[in-house]
């Protein structure tokens, strides 16, 4: 897998992490974001790659800024790679 693939990868866990921590289902969050279900869990799947808006609007409906959605990001790719 190649670095940008890994990071739509890192991302797309990272979010559903998130989701799943506030207890939200996959629709319900597509709805809070303005995000079509389906394209949205294409992200979670990392089958899409979300454009800066949509990772706007993803970091608005976990009510985090884009700054500590990339930091969870990281974290997230960090914990998965050996050191």
């Amino acid at each position: 897998m190649n670095k940008i693939d890994q990071v739509v990868n890192d991302f797309g866990m990272t979010v559903k992490a998130l989701r799943i921590a506030k207890g939200i289902s996959q629709e319900a969050f597509a709805q809070q974001a303005g995000l079509d279900r389906s394209y949205y869990g294409r992200i979670e799947r990392s089958a899409a790659n979300p454009t800066l808006r949509n990772i706007a609007a993803i970091a608005n409906a976990l009510e985090i800024s884009i700054n500590d959605l990339f930091v969870e990001t990281a974290k997230q790719a960090s914990r998965k790679r050996p050191k």
